[in-house]
């Protein structure tokens, strides 16, 4: 029984300390919507591809195709979907309010700006983070028939080349509709979750985690502290040079990752990042909101209105995260609204 026990609570603190790093991940999202050059440099090179390598993880290929894809449509499209719809229909009315102005697009609100979301043209003025789940549900398509490749290193590495294809599409400045380029741009990231979960060592703790990530972070550290590096996955945009680019990448995302493993959970972030996706799609719209309030009751500017801003985006989503699983699960993903027997 006592075995059966520890196992129960090993399993348990492998995907706590997952929820830990979306959670954390997903605050420094926020962070960077708020203030964009505070954070350009300090965080872009490794967070979002952390969430794709996180997403990576939890990949299951071994279904019919056809359940599969409706699986990724519950959970990536449905929400899209919703949110999309959520935040500018709220942008629409409460623009006056917030001294935004209907500006043209706001006044054609109409299924147009909808198709215009989906071929990657619609500029994502008010809900710029949604291009995350029509990215992730790509490379969930797109993986699932790489998976169906027998060796797992020519698997992987048939990813880090379409990665290196989609960086090079953004080195072109050749932009795909629905985002393919940048999806595939982080494909390889997303297929070393899906081939790393498979060691032990990866998702268990390890008495080396906390070297290890701080091994790596040290020159995750000397790259951004001496280099001015950038990557703005949703463009497909990249700055600095490209082995940095890459180093960057990798010893961050690693780095953390291992350094997660050590500390597990902290309750309120880890709630975040059980609920990541709702974060996602609704902070900015709250961004707007808090940065009218907060316009007009602070009247001194400068970083650490920034991370007032941040802590009052944080503390609304609560309600709005309990709200949303409590009454509407088949939105945002919690539920299935499609089903295939």
């Amino acid at each position: 029984m006592t075995e059966v026990a520890g196992t129960a609570s090993k399993l348990k603190a492998r995907y706590d300390f997952l929820d830990l790093l979306k959670g954390g991940t997903i605050i420094l999202v926020v962070l960077f919507h708020i203030n964009t050059e505070l954070t350009r440099y300090v965080v872009t090179p490794f967070f979002m591809q952390l969430f794709f390598m996180i997403s990576g993880i939890f990949v299951s290929t071994k279904v019919d195709f056809v359940k599969y894809l409706i699986s990724k449509i519950n959970r990536l499209i449905v929400p899209l979907l919703f949110f999309f719809i959520l935040n500018y229909a709220a942008i629409y009315f409460a623009s006056d309010i917030v001294g935004l102005g209907k500006s043209g697009k706001m006044q054609r609100f109409e299924m147009l700006s909808l198709l215009e979301l989906f071929d990657g043209t619609e500029d994502f003025t008010y809900a710029g983070a949604l291009w995350f789940l029509i990215g992730l549900f790509n490379l969930f398509v797109f993986y699932y028939f790489i998976s169906k490749i027998s060796s797992p290193i020519i698997r992987l590495g048939t990813c880090f080349i379409l990665s290196g294809l989609g960086y090079l599409l953004g080195e072109m400045h050749v932009n795909l509709p629905y985002f393919i380029d940048s999806s595939i741009s982080m494909m390889f990231f997303f297929g070393a979750g899906h081939y790393l979960k498979n060691f032990k060592w990866f998702l268990n703790s390890t008495k080396y985690d906390l070297w290890l990530g701080i091994i790596l972070l040290v020159p995750y550290t000397i790259i951004i502290v001496t280099n001015r590096i950038s990557a703005e996955v949703m463009l497909n945009s990249y700055q600095g040079e490209h082995i940095l680019l890459l180093v960057s990448a990798l010893t961050g995302v690693f780095g953390v990752f291992f350094v997660g493993k050590v500390i597990i959970s902290i309750p309120s972030i880890n709630f975040l990042g059980r609920n990541s996706l709702i974060v996602l799609c609704t902070h900015q719209l709250l961004i707007i909101i808090t940065s009218f309030v907060t316009g007009r009751v602070v009247l001194i500017n400068g970083p650490w209105v920034d991370f007032i801003k941040l802590g009052i985006v944080l503390i609304s989503e609560v309600p709005i995260i309990f709200f949303l699983n409590k009454y509407l699960p088949y939105f945002v993903g919690k539920r299935d609204l499609f089903h295939f027997n």
